[in-house]
């Protein structure tokens, strides 16, 4: 008989869609993620890493890692390494649309809780950490833009849906 799992139930679904994912990169089947297919896995778990992020997890791969990750190592680098740095605010849902109304109050003379995709892009490459090309690609796929705009609430909780598993 197959003991019970002392894990949380979201943790196990944390875990399982972890495995699916690295399974999913795991493109020639050799147990094993380089550099850029863990990039793509990080990215396909619902994180938009800046360009310093990349770099640091770039770095973190080769240097600690011999520059590929077995599933353990992957499970763990997201857990230690990846999500901490990326949802590291507790209130970073509050503080990115913070961000928008502030940006649409004194730029377009007001909010009504949409931002258009020409604006996102121009907010998502200038300021902060800026976003790279394929990051923004994958950012404008999470946001979904209908008639040019969008919801940016709706985009910051989907950004943030993987931060939720390490609280």
């Amino acid at each position: 008989m197959e003991s019970p799992s002392l894990a949380p139930p979201e943790e196990d679904a944390a875990a399982v869609e972890m495995g699916e994912v690295f399974a999913f990169f795991d493109e020639d089947r050799d147990g094993r993620l380089d550099v850029e297919q863990f990039i793509g896995a990080v990215r396909s778990l619902g994180h938009a890493p800046t360009e310093s992020d990349v770099a640091m997890f770039s770095r973190t791969v080769e240097k600690r890692y011999d520059g590929f990750l077995s599933l353990q190592e992957f499970v763990n680098v997201m857990t230690g390494v990846v999500i901490p740095r990326l949802c590291k605010a507790k209130d970073a849902a509050t503080e990115i649309n913070h961000a928008f109304k502030v940006f649409l109050d004194d730029m377009r003379g007001g909010d009504e809780g949409f931002v258009s995709a020409s604006d996102l892009e121009l907010l998502a490459k200038t300021q902060g950490d800026a976003l790279d090309a394929t990051s923004f690609e994958w950012l404008l796929r999470v946001a979904k833009p209908q008639d040019g705009h969008v919801d940016y609430a709706a985009l910051t909780a989907s950004i943030l849906k993987g931060c939720a598993r390490s609280d």
